[in-house]
């Protein structure tokens, strides 16, 4: 049996998967939405997500993100440019998630944002601490990160 799972927790999720990867957030949120065609999207900010178009683009781009994050020369998620892209993914995917659920499409924004901004310090480090602790080299430790996020978003699309 297939349990319908709430907006908020779908925002929250969404959110914090934006702070573990930036662009995988936008990328279930367009593939979910895309499917569902919600009618409440039309004319909004956040109405491009809808699109099929949208949500090949945003996939092709969440892979390359998802190998990018292995390289030696990615930056850290917490410096400035890192915090602020997953802040919008969030924002961005959390609100059109909200407004295709008739919630509010701006608390949905900062709640996602929020959720993104936390998730990016608490992955950050937890990975950083397990890297260290461990002895595992950081690409594993980045790749199990990675199905975690996968995993995540897997749940929230099947939940709807």
């Amino acid at each position: 049996m297939k349990t319908k799972l709430n907006p908020v927790w779908q925002v929250i999720g969404v959110g914090f998967i934006a702070g573990m990867r930036s662009v995988l957030a936008p990328a279930i949120t367009s593939h979910l939405l895309s499917r569902s065609k919600a009618k409440n999207l039309e004319g909004s900010l956040v109405a491009f997500i809808n699109s099929g178009t949208a949500a090949a683009i945003l996939k092709v781009c969440a892979a390359g993100e998802l190998v990018a994050d292995k390289l030696p020369f990615a930056p850290a998620r917490t410096e400035l440019l890192g915090v602020a892209a997953r802040c919008i993914s969030g924002g961005l995917s959390g609100g059109a998630l909200a407004k295709s659920n008739r919630k509010n499409g701006w608390m949905g924004a900062m709640l996602g944002a929020t959720a993104a901004i936390a998730a990016t310090y608490a992955c950050y480090y937890l990975r950083k601490s397990i890297v260290k602790h461990s002895g595992i080299y950081d690409p594993v430790i980045g790749a199990a990160e990675d199905v975690l996020a996968l995993g995540a978003g897997l749940a929230i699309i099947n939940s709807v």
